[in-house]
């Protein structure tokens, strides 16, 4: 997990199911409310807040990225961060986060507030090595057609086309 360290974010839920799976282990970085929580327990690693380089790297090398938000987020950057780096990501199926991960595809999503399901998800996706590796390639395709320079730039375009094409009809 990276971002914002509270209750939210749905770390209370995520702390649970990381308890759920004690052979895995979990490194979070960030800041916040919640930094305490993290202290004391065996299988995660609480490494505070990342920036640049730090943060890319801790991205970049993990097998997936969690996002357990419990709240209403539209685009949570912390998934398009994730799928930037080829990172898969396990997210809460809620807000806009079903419209950033197509399930099963190039990441997973999990019954918001519910430690069982999200332990699950973990499990599963740390047990496939084959699937990480195929989520991993569908977020950099996903990222580079859906998101990147050139598809925004023709978005963007044909946005203030329309505008215009608009306008000028009125």
């Amino acid at each position: 997990y990276f971002g914002r360290l509270s209750r939210q974010k749905g770390l209370k839920t995520f702390i649970e199911a990381c308890k759920l799976l004690p052979e895995i282990r979990f490194v979070v970085a960030g800041a916040g409310e919640m930094e305490d929580e993290f202290k004391g327990i065996d299988n995660i690693d609480y490494v505070g807040f990342k920036t640049g380089n730090e943060l890319k790297s801790l991205v970049g090398e993990a097998l997936f990225s969690i996002c357990p938000s419990e709240w209403y987020e539209n685009c949570s950057m912390s998934i398009l961060e994730s799928q930037m780096y080829g990172t898969p990501v396990i997210a809460a199926n809620i807000g806009g986060n079903s419209e950033l991960i197509n399930n099963d595809i190039d990441g997973l999503l999990f019954k918001p507030g519910n430690k069982k399901d999200l332990a699950e998800k973990i499990d599963y996706l740390y047990k496939d090595k084959n699937k990480i590796n195929e989520f991993s390639e569908k977020c950099f395709s996903k990222v580079t057609k859906e998101f990147g320079l050139e598809t925004y730039y023709h978005k963007i375009i044909k946005l203030y086309e329309n505008l215009i094409r608009t306008k000028l009809l009125c």
